[in-house]
């Protein structure tokens, strides 16, 4: 996969991990660390991933990428990022999310879901 197929600034690199039901899944990510916080951008990736999607994993994939790259979750800010299907279906618009979560016994549970501009995104990682 050519990560120039994707418009990206927000994807740094492909991250595989087992999904739903156990299944290979695949996500673009891009972490950026600030000084209160540790942002993590997750893209889906369509048809290059064999898995399901983010929405369906987000608490579980959030918690994996905290523990694979040392994130504190207290401390991390989570974006789902949705990216645009070629179609006239707004349903396939691109979308940003940020994603709050409850941490219980040092796990993450409960996504809220926030609607975010790509301006907004842009303007908290700094590009």
């Amino acid at each position: 996969m050519n990560l120039d197929d994707f418009e990206y600034n927000f994807i740094d690199e492909i991250y595989h991990y087992a999904g739903l039901w156990e299944r290979k899944s695949t996500c673009g990510i891009k972490i950026v660390e600030k000084p209160n916080t540790t942002i993590v951008i997750s893209t889906d990736l369509y048809k290059e991933n064999p898995g399901g999607s983010i929405t369906e994993f987000v608490a579980e994939l959030a918690m994996l990428i905290c523990d694979s790259y040392k994130v504190d979750i207290s401390n991390l800010t989570f974006i789902n990022h949705i990216p645009e299907v070629k179609s006239s279906l707004e349903f396939y618009a691109e979308a940003f999310y940020r994603v709050s979560f409850d941490v219980q016994d040092g796990k993450l549970s409960n996504p809220d879901w926030h609607k975010m501009t790509r301006e907004e995104i842009k303007a908290m990682v700094d590009l």
